[in-house]
Formats: C-alpha cells, sequence, structure tokens
C-alpha cells in the first residue's frame, strides 16, 4: 500500500493523538467525555469558507512538533552514545593489556614524523612484559615502517609475529 502525502499526515495526526491521550488506541474515539472534539459546527463552515486551511495548519503544528520530538531523541540517543562510549572506555582502561593496545593503535596522533613513532615504540618494546601486548606492538611498528617505506624492516618484523618468534 503506498501512502499519499495527506494520508501520511492523517497517520501522523492520529499517532499524535494516541500519543497524547486524546485518542484511545482501542475505540479511535477521544478517551474522555471531556476530551475536545475533533470538529465543531463552527471550524466545519470556516473549513469550507476558507478551503481547509485550518486542517493545514493544524498539520503543520503536527509536523513541527514531530520534528521537535524527532531533536530530542537525537539528543537522547547522543547522550546514550556518550555514555556507553564512557563506560567502555572504563573497561579498557581497567585491563592493562587492553589500554596498552588502545594506546599503541593510536600512537601515530602523537607523532609528527613516522620516524619518531617507530623509534618510541622500538625503545618501549623492551620494557613490554605482556606478550600480546609485545605482538601488537611488533605488529604496529611493521604498518610505521611500511609508512616509512622501509619495507625490509616491516617484513621481518612480519616473519617474528608469524614464526612465533615475536615474543622473544
Amino acid at each position: 500500500m503506498r501512502l499519499t502525502l495527506a494520508s501520511t499526515r492523517s497517520v501522523l495526526l492520529i499517532a499524535l493523538l494516541l500519543s497524547l491521550g486524546l485518542l484511545g488506541a482501542d475505540t479511535a474515539t477521544p478517551t474522555s467525555a471531556t476530551a475536545a472534539p475533533f470538529t465543531c459546527a463552527e471550524d466545519d463552515a470556516d473549513e469550507e469558507a476558507d478551503g481547509f486551511e485550518d486542517e493545514d495548519e493544524d498539520e503543520d503544528d503536527i509536523e513541527h512538533h514531530l520534528h521537535e520530538q524527532e531533536i530530542e531523541h537525537r539528543e537522547l540517543e547522543g547522550g546514550l552514545v556518550g555514555l556507553e562510549l564512557i563506560h567502555r572506555m572504563k573497561e579498557t582502561a581497567d585491563d592493562a593489556d587492553a589500554m596498552a593496545i588502545f594506546v599503541i593503535m593510536h600512537i601515530e596522533e602523537f607523532f609528527e614524523e613516522e620516524a619518531e613513532g617507530a623509534a618510541f615504540l622500538k625503545d618501549v618494546l623492551a620494557d613490554v612484559k605482556s606478550p600480546a601486548v609485545r605482538r601488537v606492538l611488533r605488529y604496529r611498528l611493521a604498518e610505521v615502517y611500511r609508512e616509512m617505506d622501509d619495507v625490509a624492516a616491516a617484513r621481518n618484523i612480519l616473519r617474528m609475529l608469524i614464526t612465533d618468534k615475536a615474543g622473544e
């Protein structure tokens, strides 16, 4: 079934009325005797006289309200994403190996020249005790060498990683 703009607006209007509690979901009628009726004789006369302008204004108000709700929803999602990021970063920081690997993978952000990064990684390698961190560090060092066009050094490190001599 294909929805036209008019039928889409009608669906949105019904959804808004349901969410505001002005329309019962099971009966499609006002939820209480005090609920405002949808139309009155005065509105009907106005609509006939002015070509349904009031309906267009109502639909514009509904579209504006829905747009504001969408913005609020996005802001809430953004906050939740931020909280999830904080939670994951804390979990990473609680695990020494995970934090070391995180730092190694972002090392290029701290050095302007690849050679500086490579020298730093080689220097730190001697102090690393964790075999997993040593392997990741060596792999990152191979990547840096490749970026420096030192293919021979990169391949040498890759050979050590593949033959499991990287932990030595």
